[in-house]
């Protein structure tokens, strides 16, 4: 079989992009102090962890995580970061900087948390699970094919997945 100049040198560089995105998460999996594997949950979500298998997400648990690119104030603006939830946000916080990492550019943080309101939980914004983020060099494509890529390594862990109609990304873990 004969394969084409330009179709092997494209398959060369995404495996070259694959191993050094690989390369990158690796070495930040320091950070990790240990994994849960949450049931699978019939959300109809978009994308899950294929390395889990039957439709579960990994979920890790983080205790010191310090991120790199994202600062606390850019996801609860100007709320007080609730202590039941603040876990969530730090595991938030690292699946972010794996894609901020990956995609080599800075990516906003659009909609973050929001409070709960007379005790009701609306939404996985909420509970620190969910945030939309755009890429400030408006490569809004290559950003979520960035995204998709490091889930379907299993570099990152995501209950959804999802390019909305803005362009923004939705991610919820």
């Amino acid at each position: 079989m004969k394969i084409d100049k330009n179709l092997k040198n494209e398959i060369l560089i995404g495996v070259c992009l694959s191993a050094s995105i690989y390369y990158v998460i690796k070495k930040m999996q320091g950070s990790v102090t240990q994994t849960v594997v949450t049931e699978p949950s019939n959300t109809g979500s978009e994308n899950t962890n294929p390395s889990t298998g039957n439709g579960s997400t990994v979920t890790p648990v983080v205790t010191s995580y310090q991120a790199k690119y994202f600062k606390d104030s850019e996801y609860f603006g100007k709320n007080k970061a609730p202590e039941k939830y603040y876990n969530s946000w730090k595991a938030l916080s690292m699946i972010l900087d794996k894609i901020r990492i990956a995609f080599g550019s800075a990516v906003i943080i659009t909609k973050g948390y929001e409070p709960v309101y007379n005790g009701v939980i609306l939404n996985s914004f909420n509970m620190c699970s969910a945030v939309q983020i755009y890429p400030q060099n408006n490569d809004y494509d290559h950003l979520f094919s960035v995204c998709k890529s490091l889930l379907n390594l299993g570099n990152i862990s995501v209950k959804k997945l999802y390019q909305m109609d803005s362009k923004q990304i939705f991610i919820e873990m």
